[in-house]
């Protein structure tokens, strides 16, 4: 058996830190794409919504074109997600020190800040449970809606 056949044979090898960059590179630019076409389906929505009479059919086509681009993009980038491999180990490790690096941290203070943002979902989760059974027997609705939105706001704090 040569050398070529032998590589073939077995497990497939992961795919390399440096392919995954790649891929990652192409999706991060497909969400890009589909964020800016988001955003000008929203602006032709705004369009066509405050325009005249006499240029309704006229707005009403730009948005159709804008939200056809705007479908486009988001399957193109569901389809690039689908097929990307799962991030090793190594990548995702660099993205974080790159990213606290961009921060100013080092890595003790990320470590430590990802620790702190651990606690405070756990313990969120942990008041979650009961605060949501007796919103939803004393006040109903609209006392659940205010946890959930308490809860968004204990995510988004720690998150910063």
């Amino acid at each position: 058996m040569s050398k070529s056949q032998q590589r073939t044979v077995g497990a497939a090898p992961d795919v390399p830190a440096q392919s995954y960059r790649l891929a990652a590179k192409h999706v991060e630019d497909l969400s890009d794409a589909w964020a800016f076409a988001a955003h000008d389906a929203a602006r032709a929505l705004e369009g066509w919504r405050t325009s005249f009479a006499d240029d309704r059919a006229d707005a009403h086509a730009a948005y159709c074109a804008a939200l056809d681009r705007e479908e486009r993009a988001a399957t193109l980038l569901a389809a690039a997600r689908q097929w990307m491999p799962a991030m090793p180990a190594d990548v995702l490790a660099e993205n974080e020190l790159r990213t606290a690096a961009r921060r100013g941290e080092d890595h003790a203070e990320l470590l430590a800040r990802r620790s702190h943002q651990q606690e405070m979902v756990l313990s969120s989760m942990v008041l979650a449970i009961p605060l949501l059974a007796l919103a939803a027997i004393f006040t109903g609705l609209s006392g659940v809606i205010a946890v959930c939105v308490a809860l968004v706001a204990i995510a988004v704090v720690t998150a910063r």
